[in-house]
């Protein structure tokens, strides 16, 4: 195989996911159960963390490598009775501003989160095993002939507060929210309209929107690890630059001996035991 047609491949890939971390005898294994990550997530205060995602993003040049939509990760890894995601964000080369850095908004993590993203009950009916079946739609005849319609959504987003927040609002000094709260500031401020998209103005440099609405850019070197509550919202642009922007990310919840349950609802579901 030549080395373009390896360079092309290479760039046609976005991500592997989601369980690296549980293959052994690998470097994302051996990083995942490393020592040193334990003890600087226990220093920061989680009890008994448990990995249920990884991934390997690859963001190639040339604007192939897609931008990343505003988000707060515990929208897709919600736990109960408190919101208990942290991020781990391994560059795997440098990040800069034009190759697709990571921005964040500053102080948002002590927002409430916004979003649970569910699996709808509408899609996925539970059978006498208790496994997940599938509803795949249905068939209806008439006499004007046969028609049929679709299934519903596997997923959907629900809202975790009455009214979405605007920026750095809805401030509470408890990293760990409790599921369901919403403050009264909350209800007293417009919407984040960005949620799921970027904010107007976010590109061409000098990204005035992202700078704007609140969002800083966080550029590091290969070898940085970047480490955030579930809450957080961040983004990142395409890679418009030459070079590539790979990363290793690892999210981590914590886990029954901290008294947390991993929710039911959440699309990611590993098998008993």
């Amino acid at each position: 195989m030549n080395e373009q047609k390896t360079s092309e491949q290479i760039n046609a890939l976005n991500k592997a996911g989601h369980g690296l971390h549980l293959c052994p005898n690998t470097p994302f294994h051996t990083y995942t159960h490393s020592s040193k990550l334990l003890n600087l997530v226990n220093e920061l205060g989680w009890i008994d963390p448990v990995v249920p995602q990884s991934m390997y993003i690859c963001k190639p040049p040339n604007g192939i490598g897609s931008e990343v939509t505003s988000h707060q990760d515990s929208t897709f890894l919600y736990t109960t009775p408190k919101q208990t995601c942290l991020g781990l964000w391994l560059a795997l080369d440098d990040a800069t501003l034009e190759n697709g850095c990571l921005w964040v908004r500053q102080r948002s993590h002590f927002e409430p989160l916004r979003r649970k993203f569910s699996r709808n009950p509408e899609y996925f009916s539970k059978t006498v095993a208790g496994s997940d079946a599938q509803t795949t739609g249905t068939t209806t005849h008439t006499d004007e002939g046969t028609t049929s319609s679709p299934p519903p959504p596997q997923m959907l987003f629900e809202d975790c507060v009455d009214t979405p927040l605007s920026p750095n609002h809805g401030e509470t000094n408890d990293e760990h929210q409790s599921v369901g709260s919403s403050s009264t500031a909350a209800s007293q401020h417009a919407v984040v309209t960005w949620e799921g998209s970027l904010p107007e103005k976010s590109w061409p440099l000098p990204c005035t929107g992202l700078f704007e609405s609140g969002f800083i850019p966080v550029e590091v070197k290969a070898g940085d690890l970047v480490v955030f509550p579930g809450r957080l919202d961040h983004l990142s642009l395409p890679n418009y630059s030459t070079a590539q922007r790979h990363t290793f990310q690892l999210h981590l919840v914590e886990g029954p001996d901290a008294g947390i349950i991993w929710d039911a609802g959440n699309w990611l579901q590993y098998p008993k035991g």
